[in-house]
């Protein structure tokens, strides 16, 4: 856990330097480039890797056969992304994209040579690994982007960060594990890993279209600098109320793999994690409601205030994500289930999302994915209660407490808050502080009350489970 906070703090401190820096066109420019290869690749997923993580038993040529398709899947999709790059340019009305495309896309291949072991690290929980592979390249990216960006205050210094922090993962996954991959074309071995990964690629498919299309909707009907303002509210909203959600998962669903076959551990890993996460992740939603203007015009600046109503309903994702029924259904073998229900996700954001964004613009388009996502996983959360016989009634008295803690918290914001004239550093620090004192005070206050409500304690079982 001490990993994920290290990295959810970097990352914000890239968020906010780079947003001080540059502007919501390049971020917009950048998005493009990254819109272009998430369509690529998020369309020929192949769904290997979570077969790897999901599958009891692997050996080399598994490992080997995947990354040999990834290679050539890598190269073949960046000959389509450079050939495509004009056409992609000329939908969002911006000819200077062109370029950014063909070189930013060149991570499609760096990307694909990563050794395959990684996979490994992952499905036996040797997250300390991963931590370095990941923040290695953070690392990297930022530094380069940073110093980039003061030079030249331009969306190339996003670029070459983001090539830099690549080129980077790729040499440290060959350091971290010893032995290389070599090419191999074992056609039974991939066939094994396509029985389960062909749900994964129509799931990819689906999810690309509910996490992207709304981006392209945004860059056709609102411009490349509204494409930048919405990029930057889901990336901020997201940055720890749905990313801790998917750290979780990324812990959790290898985690389950492994109890898949055992009911009762495997509810009881369902109900820690679906704590763990709504315990952190809703504060944090709450705090972004009540304290987003100030947030953005004290940190970010005045330049980037007009994303604030999108943001606050974006940040309602993570208190969806807190459900975390996506990996029960892939641990116990039935990805399809997740594949049918984006579809059904899918359908609801085609319906609403146009007419949202034409009357209110980026808010509207905020509105229609969270809307989507909040009807769908009611029936994903009843689903998962029948497969490992927890009832919704038992999953509303988890959630609870983190709940009423959250709503006080929120209320205390808002009257202090009122307190207040113009917010300063300082004073956005204060209220922020009332708001840890206050939520922490009610958790408390209902473990001393009821026992079975200690949070505090099931977080240490948990963090030490985690360790």
């Amino acid at each position: 856990m001490q990993t994920t906070v290290v990295l959810r703090v970097l990352d914000l401190v890239r968020l906010v330097i780079l947003g001080r820096l540059l502007g919501p066109r390049d971020f917009g420019l950048l998005g493009i480039g990254l819109l272009t290869m998430a369509i690529l690749n998020e369309l020929t997923e192949t769904g290997f890797k979570s077969a790897l993580i999901q599958k009891p038993s692997i050996t080399d040529d598994h490992l080997n056969a995947a990354w040999t398709v990834g290679i050539v899947r890598g190269i073949l999709l960046y000959v389509v992304l450079y050939i495509s790059a004009p056409l992609v340019a000329m939908f969002f009305q911006k000819s200077e994209a062109t370029t950014l495309i063909r070189v930013i896309g060149i991570m499609m291949i760096l990307n694909t040579f990563s050794n395959m072991r990684l996979v490994v690290f992952q499905k036996e929980l040797q997250f300390h690994k991963v931590f370095i592979y990941q923040i290695g390249g953070l690392i990297v990216d930022l530094g380069l982007s940073v110093y980039l960006a003061v030079l030249y205050k331009n969306v190339w210094a996003l670029v070459w960060g983001k090539l830099a922090g690549e080129t980077f993962r790729v040499i440290l996954s060959y350091i971290l594990a010893a032995k290389r991959p070599r090419f191999c074309t074992d056609v039974g071995k991939l066939r094994e890993l396509w029985t389960f990964g062909k749900w994964i690629f129509g799931t990819s498919i689906l999810k690309f279209f509910i996490m992207n299309g709304d981006d392209f909707l945004v860059g056709r009907m609102l411009g490349v600098k509204a494409l930048g303002l919405y990029r930057y509210a889901y990336r901020i909203s997201n940055l720890v109320a749905t990313d801790i959600g998917d750290v979780i998962s990324k812990v959790s669903f290898p985690a389950y793999s492994k109890l898949q076959d055992t009911r009762e551990k495997l509810r009881g890993g369902y109900i820690k994690s679906t704590l763990l996460v709504s315990a952190i992740s809703y504060p944090i939603t709450g705090g972004i409601i009540v304290l987003g203007t100030e947030l953005v015009q004290v940190i970010l600046g005045g330049k980037w205030t007009e994303m604030v109503p999108t943001m606050q309903i974006l940040c309602l994702l993570g208190v969806v994500k807190c459900m975390q029924f996506g990996n029960i259904f892939m641990s116990m073998n039935r990805p399809d289930i997740s594949t049918k229900l984006s579809l059904i996700r899918l359908i609801l954001i085609i319906i609403t999302i146009y007419p949202f964004t034409l009357l209110m613009g980026m808010p509207g388009t905020a509105l229609s994915v969270f809307l989507s996502s909040l009807l769908i996983s009611g029936t994903g959360l009843f689903l998962v209660q029948k497969f490992i016989d927890h009832s919704p009634r038992e999953f509303l008295k988890l959630v609870f407490t983190p709940t009423a803690a959250t709503l006080v918290m929120v209320l205390c914001l808002y009257l202090v808050k009122r307190q207040f004239g113009t917010v300063n550093l300082p004073g956005l620090a204060a209220l922020i502080g009332v708001g840890m004192v206050s939520y922490v005070g009610t958790i408390l206050l209902f473990g001393f009350i009821d026992k079975k409500n200690n949070v505090l304690l099931l977080f240490k079982e948990i963090l030490k489970g985690l360790r």
